[in-house]
């Protein structure tokens, strides 16, 4: 997965246990009346973590997507891909060596 969509998962997991530790403390701290609020955010954390898994998912499938049209690209274009490597190869050495001065 992109360092981004690593990112939005993480911190969709920090909001899922945020909200399981308020769901608790409200439950420590609420009277009867507070029982179907508590169910209520009970009901909005079990969605809350059924997005988080469908995001996982998705993701986790459009990578292997990714990844095997890749794939298949090198080995039709086996040529191609050398030729590609090999510029991105010598701009990258280009731009990190810079100007050397003598």
């Amino acid at each position: 997965m992109s360092g981004k969509s690593e990112e939005l998962l993480d911190s969709l997991h920090r909001v899922v246990a945020e909200i399981e530790a308020l769901a608790r403390s409200a439950g420590e701290a609420a009277s009867e009346g507070g029982e179907e609020a508590r169910g209520k955010l009970r009901e909005a954390l079990a969605r809350a973590r059924e997005r988080v898994g469908d995001a996982e998912a998705s993701l986790g499938a459009k990578l292997a997507r990714g990844a095997r049209g890749a794939d298949d690209y090198v080995r039709e274009n086996p040529w191609m891909s050398i030729g590609i490597a090999a510029i991105v190869a010598f701009l990258a050495g280009s731009l990190l060596g810079g100007r050397r001065d003598r």
